[in-house]
């Protein structure tokens, strides 16, 4: 048996459920549409379409499940759907290396290395971050974990580490 995605599942359970219209305002809405396909579509194809609202509506819903299963991929400007670039920084001069670690890289101190920038006393990164909120770190030169001086506490995780928050929202 194939394990299929949790939201797949939803995707298409939700598509099951009915949906309730008016009948009056259904019969109008079909009149309308059948008197005058749109001009934007070449006339056959639009009088074939508007005459059957069921392939529209069949077409509306392959679409949309063709989206969901396409999942993330290139937008474009060459990073993932549905993240935002976030631009991480530290000032720390006189030291030998500054990582981010955070819920969005399993907390490794080896997958997201800052750079140093400017006259090297400021440390830096970009990452895409997916929306919602996400607890973060600097592990400053391999051994000190420091939150971002610029950025909200996250609360106390029970590790005795202190963390910082950031919140990226949906994109519209």
């Amino acid at each position: 048996m194939i394990d299929r995605d949790p939201l797949l599942d939803r995707v298409i359970a939700e598509l099951k459920q009915p949906i309730e219209v008016d009948p009056a305002a259904r019969k109008r809405l079909l009149d309308a549409t059948r008197a005058s396909p749109p001009r934007s579509l070449p006339g056959a194809v639009a009088a074939a379409l508007w005459r059957r609202p069921a392939l529209v509506a069949l077409a509306a819903a392959a679409g949309i499940v063709l989206a969901v299963l396409a999942g993330p991929g290139a937008d474009e400007e060459g990073g993932e759907r549905w993240t935002t670039p976030v631009r991480f920084a530290l000032a720390a001069p006189a030291v030998r290396g500054v990582a981010l670690v955070g819920d969005f890289n399993d907390w490794d101190p080896k997958a997201t290395p800052l750079e140093p920038s400017g006259s090297g006393d400021e440390w830096a990164v970009t990452v895409r971050l997916r929306p919602g909120r996400h607890a973060y770190a600097f592990v400053v030169d391999g051994t000190r974990w420091v939150p971002d001086p610029t950025a909200p506490r996250a609360p106390d995780d029970g590790f005795g580490v202190p963390s910082s928050v950031i919140l990226i929202p949906e994109r519209l």
